[in-house]
């Protein structure tokens, strides 16, 4: 079995990272192959809505995108990590969101079990998570309904705040053993 976890903070070593790999080192514990990808390390250009989309195999970007989105696509348990940004997704989330009109209608994420971490400072979760909703339900990249998706939201505002939150840190852990409980059932 193979999970791809994708951290979507800017920041290396952010709160939302932080759970992220809690909830990774209790998934690879269990022996599935783990892969981690830290979006804001890779080449993921914003989609300028060619049109083509459905003309091309491939999204002509010559960047990370395509190999990236495949591996997800292709993983048996997918975790997605975001920290909230005015409201919402921070902008290399975005990206990585946009690019996957190239495959609307073509292509679905395989996983059988999906994870999903928001982490806010205050507020904005509801529409961080409304954002997952609309890429994975409404844009039709999932394989499972919304309602097998776990998600774990969580509350750190300062940097190293999640690390260091004994609670945080064990949430993480029991987010990860509920995946793991998802994908053998």
């Amino acid at each position: 079995m193979r999970a791809v976890a994708l951290a979507g903070s800017p920041r290396r070593g952010s709160n939302s990272e932080a759970l992220i790999d809690a909830a990774l080192e209790t998934i690879a514990g269990a022996g599935v192959e783990v892969a981690k990808h830290r979006l804001a390390d890779l080449d993921i250009r914003p989609c300028v809505a060619h049109a083509k989309c459905r003309e091309l195999r491939r999204c002509p970007h010559p960047d990370d995108f395509a190999a990236i989105a495949e591996a997800a696509m292709d993983a048996d348990l997918v975790l997605f990590a975001v920290p909230v940004y005015y409201w919402g997704v921070p902008a290399q989330f975005k990206a990585y969101i946009d690019r996957h009109i190239h495959y609307y209608g073509l292509r679905k994420y395989r996983a059988r079990a999906i994870g999903l971490i928001i982490v806010a400072h205050s507020d904005g979760v509801e529409e961080a998570e409304d954002q997952m909703h609309s890429f994975l339900i409404k844009g039709g990249h999932a394989g499972i309904a919304w309602s097998d998706v776990r998600i774990l939201r969580a509350y750190a505002g300062e940097p190293g705040e999640a690390a260091g939150n004994r609670e945080l840190i064990e949430a993480a852990h029991s987010f990860g053993r509920a995946l793991l409980d998802q994908l053998s059932s």
